[in-house]
């Protein structure tokens, strides 16, 4: 949803909730996109709903001066783990950002990853039963202006083990990824046609 808000200060902003999940206890925490008008810098907007659906508090969490927040997950009762892009400019980047906060929306701790290709948005992340994270990015190619996926795997203390880049003859669009076993699924749209495979 987006809505203009004074919800995270004086001046007039404007919020883009991009994912929201539930706790244990029934409340919900909404994460997005908070824009300043007052500096033009956007940050990532944390919103905590009791269970009948009032705000609690908003706050907002700034890692550079382009912060735009994709992904919410749920490690345990009392953790959560915010993902998203950041530049210092607003265009894409190659930089993305983890930030874990608890269930009051406290930050933990944050981390920034650099990878070699432009990161245009961030399709999903996967978290598996070792806590394990993939993250399906999508990427592009300033040379060629081709658009492509890849995949990030962190492990459980979200240090980077691998970065894959996905390559097809076709331009592959609609990319979802989802856990089967011991694999990971990767299905997409193949200019029109369907194509999938197991890594």
């Amino acid at each position: 949803t987006e809505v203009l808000s004074t919800g995270f200060g004086d001046t007039l902003n404007w919020t883009n909730n991009t994912d929201a999940q539930m706790l244990e206890s029934g409340s919900l925490i909404a994460v997005g996109t908070n824009r300043d008008f007052s500096d033009n810098n956007f940050d990532i907007s944390v919103a905590k709903y009791n269970p009948t659906g009032t705000l609690l508090f908003g706050k907002r969490i700034d890692i550079d001066a382009h912060d735009v927040a994709s992904n919410l997950q749920i490690v345990n009762s009392n953790q959560l783990l915010i993902t998203g892009i950041t530049n210092q400019i607003l265009s894409a980047g190659n930089q993305l950002f983890i930030v874990r906060i608890d269930s009051q929306v406290n930050v933990l701790e944050s981390y920034r990853y650099s990878i070699e290709f432009e990161i245009q948005r961030i399709e999903k992340v996967l978290q598996m039963p070792d806590s394990s994270l993939f993250l399906l990015l999508q990427c592009l190619d300033s040379i060629f202006e081709k658009s492509f996926p890849c995949i990030l795997k962190l492990d459980k203390n979200l240090n980077p083990l691998w970065l894959q880049k996905i390559m097809t003859i076709k331009e592959l669009n609609g990319t979802d990824l989802e856990a089967r076993n011991n694999n990971i699924l990767l299905s997409g749209n193949l200019e029109s046609e369907t194509d999938s495979g197991v890594y």
